[in-house]
């Protein structure tokens, strides 16, 4: 029998290992591995979301957005009479009322103003009176005054003028904390017209 030469067996294992390499590559064309994806499992894969939240200024009254004191007398001794929210009766048969309740409703911190119909334009007479002042919402888990920076201007209701005046600065927005009282204070002189009042107040809030 011939012997088969070197050059031959070269050639013959050359064409071994092409076959080889060829028939794993066409198995795992095969069961769904291409070229470029031969590796090997990977244990985990990790994935980012990306969102960006921009800062918002809100407010809104939660309750009652219309306070009415009803009909009645004036004091009969020429003296203003005088009507608020926070009262649990009223002089001349009027009828007591809820506050507003004013809530932060945006996701910052906010100073919130307060302006509306002057008392003169409310009422008339001689030095009538028109004002609202903010305390916190005792429904609150946690009260906006104590745990919270919230600084009241001041404990004398404030004025309805044509202008902006602060009711409440620095304003949390955390929902456990951010609801507000606003009481209604009226005074009726003695020498106001008869007939039906209407006033409107609006509230007004920036970034604190």
């Amino acid at each position: 029998m011939k012997n088969i030469s070197n050059t031959t067996l070269t050639a013959l294992l050359v064409i071994a290992v092409i076959t080889t390499i060829g028939g794993v590559l066409a198995i795992l064309v095969k069961i769904g591995f291409g070229f470029g994806q031969i590796t090997g499992f990977a244990a985990s894969a990790i994935g980012t979301v990306n969102v960006t939240v921009s800062s918002t200024v809100g407010i809104r009254l939660s309750g009652i957005t219309n306070i009415t004191f009803g009909s009645g007398v004036l004091n009969g001794d020429s003296t203003t009479t005088f009507l608020n929210t926070t009262a649990s009766s009223l002089p001349g048969g009027f009828s007591t009322s809820m506050d507003f309740q004013l809530e932060n409703s945006g996701n910052v911190r906010a100073n919130i103003s307060v302006n509306g119909t002057t008392a003169a334009n409310f009422l008339g007479g001689t030095s009538p009176l028109f004002a609202v002042n903010a305390t916190c919402a005792t429904t609150e888990s946690t009260p906006c005054n104590q745990s919270f920076n919230v600084t009241f201007p001041s404990t004398v209701p404030v004025n309805m003028t044509g202008g902006l005046s602060m009711v409440v600065n620095n304003t949390n927005a955390t929902d456990n904390g951010d609801l507000f009282n606003i009481s209604v204070f009226v005074g009726i002189p003695q020498d106001v017209i008869a007939g039906a009042k209407n006033a409107t107040v609006t509230f007004w809030a920036v970034s604190a």
